[in-house]
């Protein structure tokens, strides 16, 4: 028979157990507590926290996934406690503690927006990619900071990089951020162009000078879907 959600004794028997045994044995528990608390349980928010300084990498990962799944969103103590994890030794860890993050936060938070735009500067592509598209759900329109933090991956090696910021930027950048992605429709990648076209429409000021000149250029790219995309940026930006 399944337990019901709530079941005060089967919480305490489970909850109990989550820093005992083996890490299979520890994931096991986390999990099985995750699917019988009520949204918000206090106590099993608390326990599932302590679990992310586990020694295994297992467990931590598992309590990420708990905490997703149970803690309140916005919760300070909570996203204080996950945005430890993206110094953790484990890539696998620190992508969880990302998105776990973005679902978690709401949009503007101070402690989660700094600790994710830290993580901007990581050496790994992979690692600025799930950066940038976090910080696309969370920063604030204007943040002065990140979009001086996701600027600074315009000129990324990887694409998907470059990509993520442009987007990032389209979500919480304003005019300043325009001026930044102007030199992004001469990329090698015409994926790449067509993006920094999309980004201009909603960035530039209508009637701005360079933005119009730059995106007029585009009307001759080579590649039909960014003479298209320069076609529609026009008609929001002249």
């Amino acid at each position: 028979h399944g337990t019901d959600r709530g079941d005060a004794a089967a919480v305490a028997v489970i909850g109990a157990c989550v820093d005992r045994g083996s890490p299979y044995a520890r994931c096991a528990c986390i999990d099985a507590l995750r699917k019988i608390v009520e949204k918000g349980d206090v106590a099993s928010v608390a326990l599932f926290t302590m679990r992310l300084n586990d020694d295994s990498w297992n467990v931590r990962m598992a309590a990420i996934d708990a905490l997703a799944g149970v803690a309140e969103k916005g919760d300070p103590v909570v996203i204080s406690a996950v945005a430890a994890c993206l110094e953790d030794d484990a890539w696998s860890v620190r992508k969880a503690a990302v998105y776990t993050l973005a679902d978690l936060a709401e949009r503007g938070d101070v402690v989660a927006v700094s600790a994710i735009t830290a993580r901007l500067g990581h050496d790994d592509a992979g690692t600025c990619k799930d950066a940038l598209d976090a910080l696309a759900q969370l920063a604030a329109k204007g943040n002065t900071a990140a979009i001086a933090a996701a600027a600074g991956c315009l000129g990324h090696r990887s694409e998907s990089v470059r990509e993520s910021a442009i987007d990032a930027l389209s979500e919480f950048g304003d005019a300043r951020a325009a001026t930044m992605v102007l030199p992004c429709l001469e990329d090698a990648s015409a994926s790449i162009r067509e993006s920094a076209l999309h980004a201009l429409a909603e960035l530039a000021e209508r009637g701005d000078t360079a933005s119009i000149q730059a995106i007029t250029a585009r009307l001759q790219d080579r590649q039909f879907l960014v003479r298209r995309a320069a076609e529609l940026a026009l008609m929001r930006v002249a």
